[in-house]
């Protein structure tokens, strides 16, 4: 994980109003706020007043407050009692303080921010609703217990209080629920912001001269309301839709199955949506999955089972050696891994999975796979697999399928909702697979380009201080130029710059 570097040190320390050596001491906050009044004596509010009071600090973001009780069906007079969720007016003038401030997005160095809470945000988490280990109320708890030991800490100093974004792939379930567990217990969470969103996958015509298919590109919506009906809708059509290209692909794959192995109804949904979560919760792009589900599934029924050999170490290890059970095996495994279950390569899967469970070297064990007497005809369905299915891909062109959304049907999703603010996430993320540095930045000019471009007055902030770069988009990132070129993008197009750890697992600060 990249941990950003501890640039604009003295403006960071500054902005909470504390020197970088400071002894920095537990000091209790008081449980009631004193009033002037005008007769001579004083008005002490009670913690739930003070709620209140700090409720209407907002007006926009008030009315914010009321309309998430209604559509909750809860009574709006209460709203107050979900004072920690902000709205748009708040979110923007959080954005605006950690403007030029990179640290509060970071763990630093060996978890100093997080140790001395001086880590104040973390504007992309996913819970169970869609790939996350965390439950909404785990999550909520977790980080209510760190805002208060910031209240605590630091009472008086010049900051923000510690800030969260539940931001779930393509579902808002857990923004529903977050709503009524606040507002069942406003007190616990009276330290916490808390902001309502979603990481919605779309997919968009980027730098057509350098990439040859559409961007699978991740947008966050912030100040939402996740039970208003026009959105509602989308979410539900667009899980709807998803779910109804996965029975149009088994029934394609099944006819395909037919034709060279002479066996019916070989394939099912249920038994995808099993293997993979992502396919049976409508979340992320689903044509990957499908496909090396598909894939997987006929590997081991056609080259691992009827393998001698393979099925001689599957026999001393007390192995599955039919394929339902095989494949719960390796669904199992996976599972532990990442509750995403990531669409993997076939044959690499299964060699991984079997090194784990035989001790056998994972290389050897491919090799079995691919020099198998019976991967021949395997390759044969693999390929035409393949090409019977290329109809359900996003393409330039015209789709035959347009089953997944851009920018723009986002953005008409959430139009009338005057909180919600849209922003580009984890931007260097989309040209990991570009080679040319050159090429890498024309690319993300027209990223901005056109991402502004669509989600027109919605378009607010980017994430530039994204702490879970790996791989090749870490090293770009690194590059001398990337991190002051994306800056001179969010300038360009007013965009606030943002930060997250994009938490999937327990811990709430980083991304596993």
């Amino acid at each position: 994980m990249k941990i950003l570097p501890i640039s604009y040190k003295n403006n960071y320390y500054n902005h909470f109003n504390i020197t970088n050596n400071s002894n920095i001491k537990n000091i209790q906050t008081r449980n009631t706020t004193v009033l002037p009044s005008f007769t001579g004596t004083e008005k002490i509010l009670t913690p739930i007043e003070e709620i209140k009071l700090e409720a209407d600090k907002f007006p926009k973001d008030a009315e914010y407050r009321k309309t998430l009780m209604a559509n909750a069906g809860l009574d709006p007079n209460d709203y107050f009692k979900i004072r920690s969720i902000v709205g748009g007016e708040e979110i923007k003038k959080i954005m605006n303080s950690y403007n030029e401030v990179p640290q509060v997005y970071s763990v630093g160095n060996n978890d100093y921010n997080i140790k001395n809470n001086l880590m104040r945000a973390n504007l992309h988490i996913h819970t169970t609703a869609s790939d996350g280990f965390l439950t909404v109320q785990n999550l909520l708890d977790s980080a209510a217990v760190y805002a208060d030991e910031t209240a605590k800490k630091y009472p008086y100093a010049k900051q923000e209080p510690f800030t969260i974004a539940i931001t779930d792939h393509d579902t808002t379930e857990s923004a529903k629920n977050a709503i009524k567990i606040i507002a069942n217990d406003p007190l616990k969470y009276r330290n916490l912001r808390v902001i309502l969103g979603i990481e919605m996958t779309t997919y968009n015509d980027i730098a057509t001269d350098i990439v040859n298919q559409p961007t699978n590109t991740h947008v966050l919506a912030y100040g939402i309301d996740p039970n208003e009906e026009v959105f509602n809708s989308f979410i539900k059509n667009t899980k709807n839709q998803k779910q109804a290209i996965e029975q149009k692909m088994v029934e394609e794959a099944n006819k395909t199955y037919k034709k060279i192995y002479n066996a019916d109804n070989f394939f099912s949904v249920e038994e995808a949506q099993k293997n993979y979560a992502p396919l049976k919760k409508g979340i992320l792009g689903i044509y990957n999955y499908m496909t090396k589900h598909l894939e997987t599934k006929s590997m081991v029924e056609n080259v691992v089972l009827k393998d001698k050999k393979i099925k001689k170490i599957l026999s001393e290890k007390n192995l599955p050696q039919n394929t339902d059970d095989f494949m719960n095996g390796l669904e199992e495994y996976f599972y532990t891994i990442d509750h995403n279950n990531k669409a993997r390569n076939s044959e690499k899967a299964i060699a991984e999975y079997l090194a784990a469970k035989t001790e056998k070297p994972v290389d050897e064990l491919n090799q079995m796979i691919s020099t198998s007497a019976e991967s021949t005809k395997f390759k044969t369905f693999k390929n035409e697999l393949n090409n019977n299915l290329e109809q359900f891909k996003r393409t330039f062109k015209p789709s035959k399928y347009n089953y997944l959304p851009k920018f723009e049907d986002l953005y008409n999703s959430l139009e009338k909702q005057d909180d919600a603010i849209i922003g580009l996430a984890h931007p260097l993320d989309t040209v990991s697979k570009i080679e040319e540095h050159n090429d890498k930045y024309k690319f993300l000019s027209n990223l901005y380009e056109e991402f502004v471009r669509f989600t027109r007055e919605k378009a607010k902030f980017s994430e530039v201080y994204y702490q879970s770069y790996t791989g090749a988009t870490q090293d770009f990132d690194l590059y001398k130029f990337t991190n002051r070129f994306l800056d001179i993008l969010s300038e360009k197009y007013e965009l606030f710059k943002t930060g997250s750890a994009d938490t999937h697992r327990l811990n709430i600060f980083k991304r596993f």
